[in-house]
């Protein structure tokens, strides 16, 4: 055999080796439909890294189960079931794309959260597998010259039986006063065929958000697919802190296509005993009527609010109704809520959908005079063989403006991401960013390169960020990984940054254990070098570490303290 032979035959096994693996933050990008990590809350970034670590099983679930995923529209998931009950279990992603309400670009978004797995024979249905668990320990230090020697731990833990689930969480915060935690969350779960009751910390979500929705945002989506919110009702709340979710008592029923929510939310109640504490109960009630083109509901919230006016907490009381329906292929949504005290109409509605094999498109407009907000969105998706390009554009009106100076404040934001397979081996992504706005830093300009090579088991990554606010702010960053398997996989980031402008500050995503969101702001100048190592030591057991140093070597000395944080992250299933 010749040399070219041989070259050809060597080039050719390199290309055969499987696509890139995505990184977790690309992954969750993509089904959020969010432009950077900072703007996924923290609480939904925790749930989706659960989902990653423990799919959702498609052939198994019922409909209240892939609801509280909050990745389904309630007609993918009438369509879901109703091919299930004709055709059998999903046996591939291919399949799954050609059933209705799932194109290959939905697939695509959503397969690193499902699986595929179908009932075995003699196998218990998913409500009698007898006592499961996992518990994750941490703990992490931070040190400078300004506050030296910071550290915190955190714990979680969830222990379920057939129908009932126990979950918990404590937490000690950096600046903590004393070793004892400092932040607790607990909540109970009862499952039955027809409903669900939660005690303690809990998720609600319902809608598009404008009336009971814990950390919902309306600001611009980057993915046509995700403008039009999955509300996923109630749910146990399962992360390290629960900071953003609600307590008291909730629960649900089911009847045909009807479904009554309930809960009863104590803001305050985690702080009983406080100086200054008072009882606050927020009452809230939802109903909701399932078509097989999707879904209409009605919510009714009670509480007070937290402004105190003579010793008086004002009352809020608001009325929402929403829907979801999908129809011959275009998806439309929306949400009318009224505010009996102050009087007021608020909207939300939009519409998604495919405009010819490869493209998609999508539009919404919000009328929110509650929060002096008015604006509308516009996205279009494209996706061929080796190339996916997204654009979208938000406009933004308050009336008030957003100084006392101002009448009104009018903000645009603009958005473009490219991203080109360019070989088996080789993949570029591209991102531009533009938000241009009456107040403050009047013009933003972000632009981002990265690259992506594997090697397997090696792997490249790189990127380049560059942003004009007030001034110019430059970052670069390589970063080489190895993995076996699945059982080890180290990565080594080295970085440096210039930014001389706060305004100017550059966040990048770290990684970091399941349940940790690491999203830190670059500012000055400098240098940093991150590793983060995953060992799966068993089929139950997972151990994390991270170490990242960051030094201020290119400023003056002294200028900014040097930064050295330290993790590690202990995981068991049963």
């Amino acid at each position: 055999m010749g040399l070219k032979s041989v070259l050809s035959a060597l080039a050719m096994t390199i290309l055969s080796l499987s696509a890139l693996a995505e990184n977790e933050e690309e992954i969750i990008l993509r089904v959020t439909g969010a432009a950077r990590v900072e703007d996924v809350d923290q609480q939904e970034w925790d749930r989706l890294v659960q989902i990653l670590h423990d799919p959702i099983e498609i052939n198994r679930s019922g409909r209240d189960e892939l609801l509280s995923s909050g990745l389904f529209t309630s007609f993918q998931i009438a369509s879901l079931q109703d091919y299930i009950l004709r055709h059998g279990p999903v046996m591939s992603f291919t399949e799954l794309s050609l059933v209705d309400g799932f194109s290959s670009n939905c697939v695509e978004c959503l397969r690193a959260f499902l699986s595929l797995a179908t009932h075995d024979a003699g196998a218990l249905p998913p409500s009698a597998r007898g006592l499961k668990g996992e518990c994750s320990a941490r703990s992490a230090f931070k040190h400078d010259k300004e506050r030296s020697g910071r550290w915190e731990y955190a714990m979680r833990g969830r222990l379920s039986i057939d129908a009932i689930s126990l979950s918990f969480s404590c937490s000690r915060e950096y600046d903590a006063q004393n070793f004892w935690p400092s932040l607790y969350s607990a909540n109970l779960l009862w499952r039955h065929r027809s409903g669900t009751l939660i005690a303690g910390d809990f998720n609600a979500r319902f809608g598009q958000g404008l009336c009971l929705w814990n950390t919902a945002t309306f600001s611009s989506l980057s993915s046509p697919s995700y403008f039009m919110k999955r509300s996923s009702g109630l749910s146990p709340t399962f992360s390290f802190k629960g900071s953003t979710a609600y307590t008291g008592l909730a629960g649900d029923i089911a009847s045909g296509r009807w479904k009554v929510s309930f809960m009863l939310h104590s803001p305050d109640l985690k702080k009983t005993g406080h100086p200054g504490w008072s009882f606050n109960l927020q009452p809230a009630v939802n109903l909701t009527r399932y078509f097989d083109c999707g879904h209409a509901g009605l919510t009714h919230v009670a509480s007070f609010s937290d402004v105190v006016s003579a010793d008086f907490r004002i009352p809020v009381m608001k009325t929402s109704s929403d829907f979801a329906f999908c129809l011959s292929g275009v998806n439309l949504f929306g949400e009318v809520l009224y505010d009996w005290i102050a009087a007021k109409t608020c909207f939300l509605t939009g519409l998604e959908a495919d405009v010819g094999e490869n493209v998609c498109m999508a539009s919404q407009i919000r009328y929110l005079p509650l929060s002096d907000e008015y604006g509308t969105s516009l996205s279009g998706e494209l996706t061929c063989r080796n190339h996916h390009a997204v654009f979208s554009a938000d406009l933004l009106y308050h009336p008030s403006g957003k100084s006392l100076t101002q009448t009104k404040a009018i903000q645009c934001k603009f958005q473009a991401t490219w991203k080109w397979k360019i070989c088996d081996m080789l993949d570029s992504h591209v991102r531009l960013n533009e938000r241009i706005r009456t107040w403050g830093c009047r013009c933003r300009t972000d632009a981002r390169l990265d690259l992506a090579l594997d090697l397997e088991p090696w792997t490249i990554n790189s990127r380049l960020n560059i942003l004009n606010s007030r001034d110019w702010g430059y970052l670069a960053y390589l970063e080489g990984s190895y993995s076996i398997g699945k059982a080890f996989k180290a990565y080594l980031r080295q970085g440096i940054f210039f930014v001389d402008e706060w305004d100017d500050r550059i966040y990048v995503y770290e990684r970091d254990a399941p349940g940790n969101f690491n999203v830190p702001a670059f500012y000055g100048r400098g240098v940093w070098t991150s590793g983060y190592l995953t060992w799966r030591f068993h089929k139950s057991g997972n151990l994390c570490f991270r170490a990242s140093y960051v030094s201020y070597i290119l400023m003056s000395p002294g200028a900014k303290d040097d930064k050295l944080e330290l993790k590690i992250q202990l995981s068991l299933h049963f």
